[in-house]
């Protein structure tokens, strides 16, 4: 009898060290992911459009999901509201809105930074940041051709420039020879008989 608790100090000690290994692995996963989500928004708080910002915002509501993210989570219902909002054309109200857009977004990473650990002030979070002015210009410049491609591809006038022509319009075009691109061929005169001369 003595000899149990022995028995199943062996037993169970490796059994539970291996279970503690593994849920302490799990909360060092769960801390990184966290954390990677942190810098992640951080790093591209200056162009925050990007894929890979866009895909950290997007996965707020997995990783802070506890209880204690509440702040986290409204502050991303917070931000989501106001950009479902569409952005006024005139210059007055998309600087209004585009203004907005940012507190929310600095609002949300300083929640973002107290869930995992950082205490940034809000005008750390909006000034010290890093992003050239050339990155800056190519981005209005990708932005201008875009919209330029667009406006050209839904003129009206492209769009009867490229308009293809019914069956009717091609074969009275090529009866009248006024198909683009077809070689008019003349007739051949009709071939002499030589034998009969």
């Amino acid at each position: 009898m003595s000899n149990l608790p022995v028995l199943v100090a062996i037993f169970f000690g490796p059994v539970s060290a291996l279970l503690v290994s593994r849920a302490l692995d799990r909360l060092r996963e769960k801390r990184k992911t966290r954390l990677e989500l942190y810098h992640t928004a951080m790093s591209y708080r200056a162009s925050w459009l990007h894929p890979d910002s866009l895909r950290a915002l997007n996965n707020i509501d997995i990783v802070f999901n506890k209880r204690k993210d509440q702040p986290v989570r409204e502050a991303w219902e917070k931000m989501l509201a106001h950009v479902a909002t569409p952005r006024p054309e005139n210059e007055a109200g998309a600087k209004k809105w585009d203004d907005r857009t940012l507190d929310l977004r600095v609002d949300l990473y300083q929640q973002l930074g107290a869930a995992v650990g950082f205490e940034h002030n809000l005008d750390y979070i909006k000034t010290h940041m890093y992003y050239p002015q050339y990155h800056v210009d190519a981005e209005l410049e990708w932005l201008q051709i875009r919209r330029l491609i667009l406006k050209l591809l839904s003129s009206d006038e492209l769009i009867k420039k490229l308009k293809s022509p019914t069956t009717d319009e091609l074969a009275k075009q090529f009866a009248t020879n006024q198909v683009p691109g077809t070689l008019i061929v003349p007739e051949r005169p009709a071939a002499v008989d030589k034998t009969s001369g």
